[in-house]
């Protein structure tokens, strides 16, 4: 599968003015990035996706020239390597301008910025931060949730949404694993990959190199509680519920 997303994450309390103009400083630098990388194709990009739990944008470009697509998302991941260790931008200086303005939204309400592409993504924070922590951490695990949408047009992509957090959690699949997802919609799964997380809440951000997908049964509300009650059935003389829990109380 071709590498033909772009996603914007801002993290922190993100005001409509705040996500408007991120969304200008990110259309300034897809368009600097096309201009520089691909100059000679027509690339139109289209919104792929927004997260309505968070300031997420995802765009998409298709082209005649498909091939053309994916060295713009190789170099916007570039981009954000860049901002996050600190280092010059290594394109045009429109390029970095746009890639600095994108950046200086962060202080504040907005902590951090994700770059995410369908191979990878960086994490960006405020440089006047303590810096103590890495705001990302990734290891081989599994996320529990439900599947919310599914993307096959050039890339293979899907939403879970996190049974803990009820965050979204972007999924990627290789493309000889389009099979793991028949009926998948709509359903609760348990996908087990490299998760990357959030470490100061242990949120998943994103599941890469998916090994398993497991679709699981919809359990409906008290349903757990009821098949419970028969667990450990009382036996002759045994006191209530009721009765123990008023023993308990009271001391005896």
């Amino acid at each position: 599968m071709q590498n033909t997303t772009m996603t914007m994450a801002l993290n922190g309390e993100v005001s409509l003015e705040d996500f408007a103009q991120a969304m200008a400083r990110f259309r300034g630098l897809v368009d600097a990035l096309n201009a520089e990388v691909s100059p000679d194709a027509r690339i139109d990009w289209l919104v792929d996706e927004l997260e309505h739990d968070g300031a997420v944008a995802t765009v998409r470009g298709i082209s005649p020239t498909m091939d053309a697509v994916e060295p713009v998302s190789i170099a916007y991941l570039v981009v954000g390597r860049a901002l996050a260790d600190g280092r010059r931008v290594p394109y045009s200086t429109r390029v970095a301008q746009e890639a600095e303005a994108l950046a200086g939204l962060l202080g504040g309400p907005i902590t951090s910025i994700r770059f995410e592409t369908g191979a990878d993504d960086v994490t960006v924070v405020d440089p006047a931060g303590d810096g103590k922590r890495p705001p990302i951490s990734a290891a081989y695990g599994a996320v529990q949730g439900r599947v919310q949408t599914l993307t096959s047009r050039q890339s293979l992509r899907f939403t879970l949404y996190d049974a803990v957090h009820d965050r979204a959690v972007a999924c990627y699949l290789d493309a000889d694993q389009q099979e793991l997802m028949r009926n998948a919609g709509d359903r609760r799964a348990r996908v087990e990959g490299w998760v990357s997380r959030d470490t100061a809440t242990g949120r998943p951000i994103t599941s890469r190199r998916v090994r398993h997908i497991t679709l699981l049964a919809d359990v409906a509300p008290g349903s757990a509680m009821l098949a419970a009650r028969d667990i450990a059935p009382l036996g002759p003389g045994d006191p209530s519920a009721v009765e123990a829990i008023r023993r308990l109380r009271d001391g005896w």
